[in-house]
């Protein structure tokens, strides 16, 4: 009889526990189930939350603009409702062309929140305005209430694509002016080097022909010796 006890009581501990697991997870499931899968909460409003560059900035021509969402703006079921929001008008308030990028939030999840704006070509000298819309819907259904706008400029364009040219024309086109002087320095020294190469053989034939007439008169003095010596020692041994 005790043992039957025994082992009732073990039954419904055992179950009291099972029950009291299911309970514990239903209420994390119902805790963690704010998120409604677009990469921000029910209750957040749909916004920019931030830009790759900021209010104001200078870009260089071919530079693109990246905004960021509070919530998925690039599923399929929004977004070919979603990219003609995005305008981008110079300082004359003329559209300009632009083209919009979004990513397939299935291949790459971690960009389900970004756009990037770029130029078709490249932007023009100028001052510009970003526009997102109101109206811009995420996944989960929100709509962005009110427009957002960035400003910027572009600088110095123009001034980069002629550098080259007119470096070309500098090195390639001297002026009659440098070419003649630039030649006169060469021309008075080749004469000089000329001058030097033609003196400097009849210098030495001359210096040689002169230490041969120096030495003529010593070569005869010494054969003049020579003779008299000669003809005394021959008288004084016929004497003998």
């Amino acid at each position: 009889m005790k043992k039957r006890f025994a082992w009732m009581a073990l039954a419904v501990l055992m179950m009291l526990s099972i029950t009291a697991q299911a309970a514990g997870g239903n209420g994390g499931g119902n805790g963690g189930g704010n998120g409604d899968g677009t990469g921000g909460g029910k209750a957040e409003a749909l916004t920019v939350e931030s830009a790759s560059v900021e209010d104001g900035a200078v870009l260089a021509p071919e530079d693109a603009i990246t905004l960021v969402f509070t919530k998925n703006v690039v599923n399929s079921s929004v977004k070919e409702t979603n990219l003609p929001l995005f305008t981008v008008t110079d300082d004359s308030g003329a559209a300009v062309e632009i083209t919009v990028t979004m990513a397939d939030d299935q291949i790459e999840p971690d960009k389900k929140n970004d756009v990037v704006i770029a130029p078709a070509d490249t932007w023009a000298d100028g001052a510009y305005t970003l526009t997102a819309q109101a109206g811009i819907t995420s996944k989960s259904g929100d709509v962005m209430e009110q427009d957002y706008t960035l400003t910027f400029s572009v600088a110095g364009a123009a001034d980069d694509t002629a550098a080259p040219e007119d470096t070309m024309d500098t090195a390639t086109e001297p002026s009659p002016e440098d070419t003649a002087e630039a030649a006169e320095p060469e021309t008075a020294e080749d004469a000089g080097t000329a001058e030097s190469e033609t003196t400097t053989p009849d210098a030495t034939e001359q210096t040689a022909t002169q230490e041969q007439e120096s030495n003529a008169p010593m070569f005869i003095g010494i054969a003049v010796v020579v003779v008299i010596v000669a003809g005394a020692a021959y008288v004084l041994g016929k004497k003998k």
